[in-house]
């Protein structure tokens, strides 16, 4: 009896979150049920991914990713940021002549991803920076600055391209039987 509680207990966890073997994911991240991580991703404890959300692989910081959104290859989220106004931004310097390796870092604060939004391939995104509900992000972009809602950006450092205008959703029946009346 005990197995058989235990398998189902392993298979509830498979469906509540789908990770590649190669996915590094720290016990102090909070992924809501339905987090798809389907390649070579590092996620640190200070992210948070809401459900649907899939990340082909990349590092995701200090992030807090909204829900249903399609992060691509090798994107680059939230890192830490040396702190260029220091003696040094080399953090085992830091450490070892000044007893804190933190001295060379800006304070951490993580970027906001709305939901909906679409990360293409090579994109970092820096500390900070808010990605509104439905923006696009275009490949190998550097955003530096917020992002309005349903807008797409792109470049480096990452600028505005144009808004989005999306379509109604399709009609899963778009042939409907005719009401009968009478």
């Amino acid at each position: 009896m005990f197995f058989y509680f235990l398998g189902g207990l392993l298979k509830a966890l498979w469906y509540v979150r789908h990770v590649s073997p190669s996915a590094r994911i720290s016990p102090r991240a909070r992924l809501e049920r339905g987090v798809h991580s389907l390649g070579a991703v590092t996620v640190s404890g200070k992210a948070r991914i809401g459900r649907g959300t899939y990340i082909l692989s990349g590092v995701v910081g200090a992030a807090d990713i909204g829900r249903y959104c399609s992060i691509s290859c090798n994107a680059v989220l939230g890192l830490r940021e040396h702190d260029t106004s220091f003696a040094t931004t080399s953090p085992v310097y830091a450490g070892e002549q000044f007893g804190n390796p933190e001295l060379a870092n800006k304070p951490s604060r993580p970027c906001v991803v709305g939901d909906h939004v679409w990360i293409a391939a090579n994109v970092v995104v820096l500390q900070g920076v808010k990605i509104g509900d439905g923006a696009v992000i275009g490949a190998g972009a550097v955003v530096t600055k917020d992002v309005p809602p349903m807008e797409i950006w792109a470049g480096v450092p990452a600028r505005f391209l144009r808004k989005r205008t999306p379509q109604p959703p399709l009609d899963p029946n778009p042939n409907p039987a005719p009401l009968k009346t009478g």
